[in-house]
């Protein structure tokens, strides 16, 4: 693998309890370590290299089992690991059966939404100018004719008319009758 996006191992999660890592920068003395069966190679110069977003260091690690032999170990995947098969090599120097250690592998399945590439390249788009028109017209004047107050007209008082009384009742129905006659030829 070459290390590069896309082309990434799972990576060793950090701050675990007994699991142990290389500087980045060296040394490596757990990178060193020459494994069973690989013909002298070292465990760095069986990774991919480091590239200038992840350090090859993240790849390996020395873990501490505790009493009852067993560890866990925690791997991380981003967008950025390749889409394959891996394995998981565990040896122990210092065991009879270093070659057959047993492992047990549980693989938590996290959902994560698709990666969205954005690509974005430099675009002419064409402008089109068109001629301008002004259209100016003539202004809008509206004369209207000057108000005038009308004079007050004088008139003399209306005169008295002497009137018989009608029954109470029938002068409420003549004034409503009136109203109502008023009313129908204002409208």
């Amino acid at each position: 693998m070459t290390g590069e996006p896309r082309d990434q191992p799972p990576v060793i999660a950090d701050y675990q309890t007994n699991v142990a890592s290389d500087p980045d920068n060296g040394p490596w003395p757990i990178g060193s370590y020459q494994f069973n069966n690989g013909g002298g190679q070292t465990i760095r110069d069986d990774i991919a290299p480091s590239t200038a977003t992840m350090p090859n260091t993240r790849y390996y690690a020395l873990v501490t089992t505790d009493n009852a032999g067993q560890a866990t170990v925690e791997f991380l995947t981003s967008v950025n690991t390749g889409l394959r098969s891996y394995s998981v090599k565990v040896e122990n120097p210092q065991s009879v059966d270093s070659d057959n250690l047993q492992v047990t592998i549980r693989v938590y399945s996290r959902k994560a939404p698709a990666p969205i590439e954005i690509f974005t390249t430099p675009e002419t788009t064409p402008v089109t100018i068109l001629p301008t028109t002004t259209v100016s017209l003539p202004p809008v004047i509206t004369t209207l004719p000057p108000v005038t107050s009308p004079e007050p007209v004088q008139t003399a008082p209306p005169a008295q008319v002497p009137t018989a009384k009608a029954p109470a009742g029938i002068g409420a129905g003549i004034l409503a009758a009136a109203i109502t006659l008023f009313l129908i030829k204002k409208h």
